[in-house]
């Protein structure tokens, strides 16, 4: 932040610290402070555990997301897709080469086809960890 908006706030407000200046702004910005609470610190644990949660896919299984681990536009949450392949070896995604991308390093280990809004069949790469098998009955 600009040094000069800091220190005229200081001036108007000497008796107020420079975080409670910053308070003050984000109150006026209306961006609010994050809480990282219990609920929180669980959720982060569960998504952890489902990540790895170990699933033993074939070729032709139907798999989704698991809650919480979608990173990709496609599949939709609950769209189911079809294992196609399942790589020997992982591939590493070099789309996002910037150490802070989702994307980095991520190893992908699974082709999975499905149907776009046009009703075309394509098939992506994946991060297996990520999906777990569709019950035949979570089918919609």
């Amino acid at each position: 932040m600009n040094k000069n908006i800091l220190q005229a706030l200081k001036n108007q407000e000497p008796q107020l610290s420079a975080n409670e200046i910053l308070k003050v702004l984000l109150n006026q910005l209306n961006v609010k402070e994050q809480k990282y609470d219990a609920n929180y610190t669980q959720n982060l644990i569960k998504a952890h555990q489902t990540l790895l949660e170990p699933h033993s896919f074939k070729v032709g299984d139907l798999v989704k997301w698991k809650e919480g681990l979608k990173n990709k536009k496609l599949p939709n949450s609950e769209q189911p897709a079809i294992v196609v392949q399942l790589l020997k070896e992982s591939l590493i995604d070099r789309v996002g080469e910037e150490a802070g991308s989702t994307y980095y390093r991520e190893p992908l280990d699974m082709i999975l086809g499905l149907f776009d809004d046009d009703d075309e069949f394509l098939m992506f790469y994946y991060d297996k960890r990520r999906f777990e098998l569709l019950m035949v009955n979570d089918e919609t």
